[in-house]
């Protein structure tokens, strides 16, 4: 299946899906990402119906981990910062969220999607990518 603002994907680990709607500036070596509308057909206020949400679990080696690191660095440095755990996330993930830290997400930017966050979970490979067309 082909995610696009017409279908709404459940957990999903094609990279090559996920790298035609968000940039990847270093290939992951796996992902795991959903696709979902925000707000109702019903509810004419931000986030409404025509807003969605790109969540991706990227998953890189502990030495392109630091590069991403030091690259989203460059921009701001990160700040500890919480992140609602989806039920889908990796174990990996749900043990390692005592120390969150969220980075700048603006090379991962793509059109719509240019708003978010990406979060890393303590020094692991495993981050968060959470980005908004709102």
């Amino acid at each position: 299946m082909t995610a696009s603002p017409e279908t709404v994907a459940t957990p999903n680990n094609n990279i090559d899906e996920l790298s035609r709607l968000v940039n990847l500036p270093l290939r992951p070596q796996s992902v795991l990402w959903e696709l979902r509308r925000l707000g109702g057909n019903t509810n004419p206020e931000v986030p409404g119906p025509t807003d969605w949400e790109i969540t991706a679990v990227l998953i890189y080696s502990q030495s392109d981990a630091e590069k991403v690191a030091a690259a989203a660095a460059k921009i701001e440095l990160p700040v500890a910062d919480d992140l609602e755990l989806k039920e889908w996330f990796p174990e990996q993930i749900k043990t390692a969220a005592t120390k969150i830290n969220r980075y700048r997400a603006d090379a991962y930017f793509r059109s719509p999607y240019y708003n978010g966050g990406l979060f890393r979970f303590g020094v692991t490979g495993y981050f968060v990518l959470q980005l908004f067309t709102t």
